[in-house]
């Protein structure tokens, strides 16, 4: 038994062969449902077979450092910076037509129940194959920007739906990101 507590990091990338990842800072949300439906076909006067569809899952992908890589990683689109110093201008720039990106999830939360677990130092949450609809931000007075993508998820062909891992050390960071194991270790 391990007992996760605050996601520590999170991270997204293109899918692809050699994904690129990028940290999304300041992760407040990532957190995956799942939801299946099933239909009864009835014959006979009774239900004779329960058919079921394939399992969808969600989550709300939630941050709150402003960040366009994770925006053009998540939605498409193109991030651009002009000027110097005091002119300078990030900027990023959704497409009007909108056709959602695959891309990759991984989260890491650290173990904090040492008693039970003394093995396990952190809890990996990847989603290999996730889409998100546009990413919104939160404004006002006295409040941060708070970003939030719902997301849905789903299996890739025969590929897996979530992988969790329970590591008994912490990923290696490269460059404030770490490789997931999009396969079975051996």
């Amino acid at each position: 038994m391990s007992v996760a507590n605050n996601i520590t990091h999170s991270q997204v990338a293109p899918k692809g062969a050699s994904p690129v990842y990028v940290d999304v800072p300041g992760t407040t949300t990532l957190e995956p449902s799942f939801s299946d439906n099933s239909t009864d076909i009835n014959a006979d006067g009774q239900v004779y077979v329960t058919a079921y569809d394939a399992p969808v899952g969600q989550f709300s992908l939630g941050w709150v450092d402003d960040n366009f890589p994770v925006l053009v990683t998540i939605n498409g689109g193109t991030a651009s910076s002009t000027g110097t110093n005091g002119t300078k201008i990030d900027r990023y720039e959704q497409p009007g037509v909108y056709i959602p990106p695959a891309f990759i999830a991984a989260s890491i939360e650290p173990n904090i129940d040492k008693v039970h677990d003394p093995l396990v130092a952190c809890f990996v949450t990847t989603i290999p194959n996730a889409t998100a609809a546009l990413a919104s931000k939160s404004s006002g007075q006295n409040n941060a920007h708070e970003w939030s993508a719902p997301c849905k998820f789903k299996a890739d062909g025969s590929g897996p739906m979530i992988i969790y891992e329970k590591r008994a050390s912490a990923p290696t960071f490269t460059s404030g990101v770490f490789a997931p194991n999009l396969t079975a270790p051996v």
